[in-house]
């Protein structure tokens, strides 16, 4: 179970990068989009997984490891720090109180999703 968590953390973190570069190139932004964008679809998928009630293992397995490391409040950090630092305070923020309401309603819509 531990080596599946593991590996499991690896490919979240390798598509948390790969996305959050991905649409840092595509969008040229100075808010960090791909991070909003990404624990929006981490906060849906964990909301699923345990409205879905899928096995514990599995549950581990996928939220977390995979959505653990895909989603992670250090990055959602940075990129509020990273806005602050341009003194741009107000958009960080924004930042920080858009991302909480949109996981929020994004993990009871997976959970309302999964639940069905």
């Amino acid at each position: 179970m531990l080596i599946a968590v593991v590996l499991a953390g690896g490919v979240g973190a390798v598509c948390r990068w790969t996305i959050d570069t991905a649409v840092s190139r595509w969008l040229e932004s100075s808010w960090p989009v791909g991070v909003f964008l990404i624990n929006v679809v981490g906060s849906f998928m964990t909301g699923f997984l345990t409205g879905a009630t899928v096995e514990l293992a599995l549950f581990n397995v996928c939220v977390t490891g995979f959505c653990g490391a895909f989603t992670t409040f250090s990055t959602l950090m940075l990129g509020w720090l990273e806005l602050t630092l341009r003194k741009r305070p107000v958009h960080g923020v924004l930042y920080l109180v858009g991302t909480l309401l949109a996981c929020t309603l994004s993990v009871w819509l997976g959970l309302a999703t999964g639940s069905f």
